[in-house]
């Protein structure tokens, strides 16, 4: 879902601009995060865990757009890099996280910890960010 996802970040930032649709997936990434800690059987955990990895995607697909409005033309080498370095150790740093979190805890709490950080990127996201 997280390549389909990323088309939909793409073509709706460009109809309905970058804000509306960051505001948007962060929302129902949280809700499905929120769902996928609370699922109660592995229907509700599979179709949790869908939707989240389509609405999680904001960061990944519209990543250089953000970075082509906010920064200036020098800037941008250093900031896709940045941006390139964490999509591509998140793949790693996170399951190694995970699986530190879930071998002391539950599997749960790893989808809490989730929402809390979607949480506050929302709550931040809301304070801190102008439509580009």
């Amino acid at each position: 879902m997280l390549g389909a996802g990323g088309l939909f970040v793409v073509w709706w930032s460009a109809y309905f601009g970058r804000l509306p649709v960051l505001l948007f997936f962060q929302c129902l990434s949280l809700g499905s995060a929120a769902w996928c800690a609370a699922a109660t059987s592995f229907n509700s955990f599979m179709a949790a865990r869908i939707l989240n990895g389509f609405f999680s995607v904001v960061a990944a697909g519209g990543g250089l757009m953000f970075i082509k409005d906010m920064y200036f033309f020098h800037e941008h080498p250093r900031k896709i890099n940045i941006w390139s370095t964490a999509l591509i150790l998140s793949p790693c740093f996170g399951p190694l996280f995970t699986a530190l979190i879930v071998g002391a805890t539950s599997w749960r709490w790893a989808f809490w910890l989730v929402t809390l950080i979607d949480a506050v990127a929302l709550i931040l996201t809301l304070l801190f960010l102008d439509e580009t």
